[in-house]
């Protein structure tokens, strides 16, 4: 899975590659960020912009940028958001019966649990809103 950990820099958003699964769980299982998420979870809205963020849609710029990516990554991440509370399983299993037509890589809850978050391989012979249709 293509994946890259936002920060910032000097006030610009940048990222870089997670290099290995071990670092990705690290990242997204540390205790602080379980912590962060659990706030968010019991409604603490402030608290979410502290979630760790991450891009598995792209490849940065030479100096680590967002702007200007040139090179396409092997997956796509996408946010389905703000799905009624009676939407939400049926969703999932929707999702769930067309994993291997979508090259299904992830899907969880959302920060909120309004929606979902999913990364599924991309189809290189189709541009970035293509393989979001």
């Amino acid at each position: 899975m293509s994946v890259h950990v936002i920060y910032y820099q000097d006030g610009a958003k940048m990222m870089r590659p997670v290099l290995t699964r071990e670092e990705y769980l690290a990242l997204r299982g540390s205790k602080k960020q379980q912590q962060i998420l659990k706030a968010v979870h019991e409604g603490d809205e402030k608290q979410k912009h502290r979630l760790i963020q991450m891009n598995y849609s792209c490849l940065p710029n030479a100096d680590g940028s967002l702007k200007g990516s040139t090179r396409m990554s092997t997956t796509v991440g996408m946010d389905i958001d703000h799905i009624p509370a009676e939407e939400m399983l049926p969703l999932r299993e929707r999702i769930l019966q067309k994993k291997d037509e979508l090259g299904l890589l992830m899907l969880e809850m959302s920060a909120r649990k309004q929606g979902y978050h999913l990364v599924f391989m991309r189809r290189a012979e189709l541009s970035q809103v293509d393989n979001l249709l």
